[in-house]
């Protein structure tokens, strides 16, 4: 398992980081049967367990993020995440 470098955060970095995860899951949610539509596949399984992982992993950074246990990686998904809704 590649190990990621935990990073210190202040509260205004890590209250914007929760705002961005907040906001990126509600644009899904909002957003939801375009999401579903997007799928390509024959599978009508595929792209529901997509977002039930995106929503899992989103929870977990949220816990690392509030617990002050953020790796370099949360930062980067987050960014991206951030990037997207912008």
């Amino acid at each position: 398992m590649k190990q990621h470098r935990k990073v210190n955060l202040d509260a205004d970095h890590a209250g914007h980081l929760a705002v961005v995860i907040c906001n990126y899951l509600n644009h899904i949610r909002m957003h939801l049967e375009e999401y579903l539509e997007s799928d390509d596949t024959d599978s009508r399984t595929s792209k529901p367990l997509e977002l039930m992982e995106v929503f899992y992993l989103a929870g977990n950074i949220e816990g690392r993020i509030l617990s002050n246990n953020a790796t370099e990686a949360d930062l980067e998904l987050v960014e991206a995440w951030e990037a997207e809704l912008t």
